[in-house]
């Protein structure tokens, strides 16, 4: 929008002629290619969006909270300080503002009952539950103030298939992910993405009619070097 208002023209116009631009870079740069999709117009595109929607939606994979940040609009993307050259986005040298995103009041996320137990268990500190099992973090990666991890999950083999549900707060002590993954086999793997420092992280396992239910917390510091330690029956290396 900013960049169609500087050029005088309305922002279909300008996507337009933009689109038209890169389709005729075909021939002077010999591309080839099948098929050129436009994520603005093409209704392909907007079927397959709404269809990843709903399958996220159905398996309680959102959830609503408030984040501020430093927003850059060009890039349409929050950056932290230390990913910005003296104070001002890399590539359109402005400074990016802080931007604050709210949960609209009486909007609340539906969530499963295994994911109130879990978020319960993160809240206590405390892991009750039914059976127990083990879990393990593997090693981390980090770029900048974000890092992932692989956490394993050893389930005893005497189980039906679980549904796993994990939660995540950083050092502050605030929600930053909630994860869900369905464990067919004894041991599974579950990729998370954590904030640099100590992370606190509840993991749940039920089966699919929560007649019975463990539960496991972990603290993982992220780090390059990542150190690990637990609570109850969570290691097993």
């Amino acid at each position: 929008m900013t960049a169609a208002r500087a050029a005088g023209l309305a922002v279909r116009e300008f996507v337009d002629a933009n689109a038209a631009r890169f389709r005729g870079l075909r021939e002077p740069l010999g591309l080839s290619f099948d098929d050129f999709i436009r994520t603005s117009a093409d209704a392909r595109h907007r079927a397959g969006v709404e269809r990843l929607w709903r399958q996220c939606a159905d398996r309680g994979d959102f959830y609503l909270r408030h984040y501020e940040g430093l927003y850059c609009p060009g890039c349409e993307q929050f950056y932290t300080p230390e990913e910005l050259d003296h104070g001002v986005c890399a590539e359109h040298r402005t400074a990016p503002g802080t931007l604050r995103v709210r949960a609209p009041r009486g909007l609340r996320r539906t969530v499963s009952d295994l994911d109130s137990r879990v978020l319960a268990s993160l809240l206590a500190l405390q892991s009750p539950g039914d059976f127990d099992f083990e879990v393990r973090a593997g090693d981390v990666s980090c770029d900048g103030q974000i890092c992932t991890v692989t956490l394993a999950v050893k389930l005893p083999e005497s189980l039906p298939p679980m549904r796993l549900a994990i939660a995540v707060a950083n050092a502050k002590g605030e929600l930053s992910e909630v994860k869900h993954a369905d464990c067919l086999t004894s041991v599974c793997s579950v990729h998370l993405v954590l904030e640099r420092g100590r992370n606190t992280i509840s993991v749940g396992a039920a089966d699919g009619l929560l007649q019975t239910a463990g539960f496991v917390l972990t603290s993982v510091v992220a780090t390059p070097n990542l150190e690990a330690s637990a609570r109850g029956r969570s290691e097993w290396f």
